[in-house]
C-alpha cells in the first residue's frame, strides 16, 4: 500500500542518518528521494545502481491499470532526471541504459549482469529437461518457450520442462499454474516475489536445454537476459531467436542455437545437441563473467572515497 512505502522510506531515511554511510548504493528509484536527502544534510556520496529501466517496466510489465501506468512511469522519469545533477556516479546494468535513459556519460559507468565463476560441473538429468528461467512476463515469450516444449515433446515424449524466476503478472502466473496442472511434463517454480538465485543455478547445471524466445520490444530489444551469459558459461545448449541481437550475443559467448520460434516444426534443432561441444568456445572469455567487473566497481567506489 501507499502507506506501507512511505512507511519504508521513513525507516530507510533514519537507518542512513543513524549508520551514516560515506556512500550511499540506491538500487530503486523509490529511495532517491530519501538519499538526496542524507546527502544534503550529511554530505554523503550517492550512487544510483540501475538495475531496470524502471519507466519501461512500469508503463509495460507492471499489472497497474494503464490509467495509472502512464503518469506513474512519467514522474519515475522525471524524478532520475531532477535528481541526477546531485548523483554522483550511475552503475549502469545494460549498454543500452547509456543512450535510452540519458544520464551523464561522464558519470555512468556500465557494469553488467554477468555469470558467477563457480567451481562445480554441470550434471545432466537423464530425462532430457528443458529450461526456462528468470524473469516471467509476456515480453519474455514464456508461453512461446511452452509452445516450443511441445514441439520436443513430440520427438521426446518424456521431456520435462521447468520454468523458475518471479513473475509480476499475476493473470499469467495463474494461467502458468493452470499450464503446470494440465501437463504433468510441466513444472513450475514461480511466484511474484524473487526466486532464490542459488535455485535457478541448480536448475541450469542439470537441465539439457535452455529456451531463450525472446522477440524484439520495446522492453528488451537492446539488453542481454543474464540467462544468456550463465547457460553460456555453464555450459547450458541454448535457444534464440533467429536473426536478432540475442543470437549475435549467443554465438559470441557460445553454446546458442538460433531457431525460428513461430516455427519450430520437427525440432530438427536437436540435433545440434549430439555434439554439444561444436557449440561452445575452448575458452570462454573472462571479460564476459562477473568477475571482470569487480575492478570497475572498485575504481568507482575509489573515486568516492575522500
Amino acid at each position: 500500500s501507499v502507506f506501507q512505502r512511505l512507511l519504508i522510506r521513513i525507516k530507510v531515511l533514519g537507518l542512513l542518518f543513524k549508520i551514516n554511510p560515506t556512500i550511499v548504493i540506491v538500487q530503486t528509484h523509490e529511495l532517491l528521494l530519501i538519499s538526496l536527502i542524507h546527502k544534503l544534510l550529511k554530505k554523503s556520496k550517492i550512487i544510483y545502481d540501475v538495475r531496470e529501466d524502471y519507466k519501461k517496466n512500469i508503463q509495460y510489465l507492471s499489472p497497474l491499470p494503464g490509467i495509472v501506468r502512464f503518469p506513474l512511469s512519467r514522474f519515475i522519469r522525471i524524478k532520475e532526471r531532477l535528481c541526477a545533477p546531485f548523483i554522483d556516479q550511475f552503475w549502469l546494468a545494460e549498454k543500452c541504459y547509456t543512450y535510452e535513459i540519458g544520464f551523464p556519460h561522464n558519470r555512468s559507468i556500465v557494469i553488467e549482469n554477468k555469470a558467477l565463476v563457480l567451481d562445480k560441473n554441470r550434471k545432466p538429468s537423464k530425462t532430457f529437461k528443458c529450461l526456462f528461467s528468470g524473469t516471467i512476463s509476456k515480453y519474455s515469450e514464456v508461453l512461446l518457450a511452452i509452445e516450443t516444449f511441445k514441439e520436443i515433446s513430440k520427438n521426446l515424449p518424456d521431456s520435462e520442462l521447468t520454468i523458475i524466476g518471479q513473475c509480476h503478472d499475476l493473470r499469467l502466473l495463474k494461467h502458468l499454474e493452470e499450464i503446470e496442472k494440465s501437463n504433468k511434463n510441466v513444472h513450475l517454480v514461480a511466484s511474484a516475489y524473487p526466486v532464490v538465485h542459488e535455485e535457478i543455478i541448480e536448475q541450469i547445471f542439470s537441465s539439457t536445454l535452455g529456451l531463450i524466445p525472446y522477440q524484439p520490444n520495446v522492453v528488451n530489444q537492446n539488453k542481454v537476459p543474464t540467462k544468456l551469459y550463465e547457460y553460456s558459461h555453464y555450459g547450458l545448449p541454448y535457444l534464440v531467436q533467429r536473426e536478432t541481437f540475442w543470437e549475435q550475443k549467443g554465438k559470441e559467448l557460445g553454446g546458442a542455437i538460433s531457431i525460428d520460434f513461430h516455427n519450430p516444426a520437427n525440432a530438427s534443432f536437436l540435433d545440434n545437441l549430439e555434439s554439444p561441444e561444436i557449440l561452445f568456445h575452448p575458452n570462454y572469455k573472462e571479460s564476459e563473467t562477473w568477475e571482470s567487473q569487480e575492478s570497475l566497481i572498485h575504481s568507482s567506489l575509489n573515486t568516492l572515497i575522500p
